[in-house]
């Protein structure tokens, strides 16, 4: 799309196929898409001239690696604690990283030494936590439900609206009434944020919350960018589809909140999706 070429920016998509095997990160310039790696990654945060990844593992294996990429070269840091990580926020001071498999976020260092710990109520993988944010100085995490035991959003008669945004420093829900919700972004008068459960993108209200408009896609929704005139969200497909299948970018124009182009990746699974400055990425490694 040449709006992404006339402000300088290309998108980085992340996949990755589930037991770990396979994926990458991917760069989409508005015409094809490259593959610049085959390293399986979930989340990425781009900070000034920093981009920072997590390597997806096994969920059932404990340690995990982040990828620091920044001029001079990438930086692999071991974090041991970490279990099924999925995405990853700067706070200003450290990195904040989802450890869904233990409930919990983990805070560490730049040098990859963990700081602290926040752990929400429940055992194993309760809430599944898992995209963060920063708003207003506060980090905000998306969650699938304030569930007790591991993986009890999973069973039968879980609720299906039982999905949240939760502001980790103030303990109060941000979000309230979604279905396993993915990627919320915080856009002047409007939330938007991936309604995974739903396999939609949904615009709610900050000031009370409530839906405004949503748009129900092609697959799993997950990995939201937001530019000024378009979303660009990732659709994976179902973890029983057909060998051969994999995910595709839907781009939506925010004004009409309708499909005006898709493209695929080749990857079975998309996590997040990122615009990055297209000079930078030369600068650090790719």
């Amino acid at each position: 799309m040449e709006h992404l070429a006339a402000n300088g920016l290309v998108l980085l998509i992340s996949g990755f196929e589930d037991g770990g095997e396979r994926g990458g990160l991917f760069r989409y310039d508005g015409n094809a898409v490259e593959q610049l790696d085959d390293v399986p990654t979930t989340g990425v945060t781009l900070v000034d001239s920093t981009l920072a990844r997590v390597v997806r593992g096994r969920p059932e294996e404990r340690g995990s690696t982040i990828v620091v990429h920044q001029e001079g070269g990438p930086t692999t840091l071991k974090v041991e604690e970490l279990l099924d990580p999925h995405d990853i926020a700067w706070t200003g001071s450290s990195y904040a990283i989802a450890s869904a498999g233990d409930n919990a976020i983990l805070y560490v260092s730049p040098q990859g030494r963990l700081e602290d710990t926040w752990r929400a109520p429940g055992t194993g993988d309760a809430w599944h936590l898992n995209s963060l944010l920063l708003v207003d100085g506060h980090l905000c995490v998306s969650a699938f439900g304030r569930y007790e035991r591991h993986r009890e959003w999973a069973d039968a008669d879980a609720s299906k609206v039982a999905g949240l945004v939760y502001d980790v420093v103030t303990g109060e829900d941000v979000l309230t009434g979604l279905s396993a919700p993915h990627h919320p972004r915080r856009v002047g008068p409007d939330w938007i944020v991936c309604n995974s459960g739903r396999n939609a993108v949904t615009v709610l209200d900050v000031a009370t919350g409530r839906p405004m408009d949503e748009l129900v896609l092609g697959g799993w929704t997950r990995g939201l960018a937001v530019l000024d005139r378009y979303l660009f969200v990732g659709e994976s497909p179902g973890r029983d589809m057909e060998e051969g299948v994999t995910a595709t970018v839907a781009v939506v124009d925010r004004t009409t909140m309708k499909v005006v182009d898709r493209f695929a990746v080749p990857a079975r699974e998309i996590y997040d999706i990122v615009a990055a400055p297209a000079e930078l990425l030369p600068r650090i490694g790719f």
